[in-house]
């Protein structure tokens, strides 16, 4: 019976870990453009190409995962994946075109649905 309430706990908290950042990466992406370009509208549309591709990537992801031998670890990849395009994107803002950081958003978007509906 421990091993059975030792797993339960262990997705908890990685459900948690997982949500609380899926929920708090938009708004802080949109603060983050907010500041560092000084544009409310490159900010919102920063957001939007996340969001809006997050659309796309979802089928797509879920797919991907349910025909995956190892689905935790394309998971975990997706994470991964996800959390560095975040980070090339913040150390874009300001530095390379909007358009770019648009697209890099777009596609890093694509893997959002890793953060919530993987952990489903």
């Amino acid at each position: 019976m421990a091993g059975r309430h030792s797993s339960s706990r262990s997705y908890l908290v990685g459900a948690l870990v997982a949500r609380t950042g899926d929920d708090m990466a938009g708004p802080a992406l949109l603060l983050a453009a907010l500041v560092l370009t000084g544009s409310a509208a490159g900010a919102s549309s920063l957001l939007a190409a996340v969001t809006v591709s997050a659309a796309i990537g979802g089928p797509v992801l879920g797919a991907l995962l349910d025909r995956s031998p190892r689905p935790g670890r394309l998971l975990a990849g997706a994470l991964v994946l996800y959390a560095a395009g975040l980070a090339v994107v913040l150390g874009g803002l300001g530095r390379v075109p909007v358009a770019v950081t648009l697209l890099v958003a777009a596609v890093t978007g694509l893997l959002g649905p890793a953060l919530s509906g993987g952990w489903t």
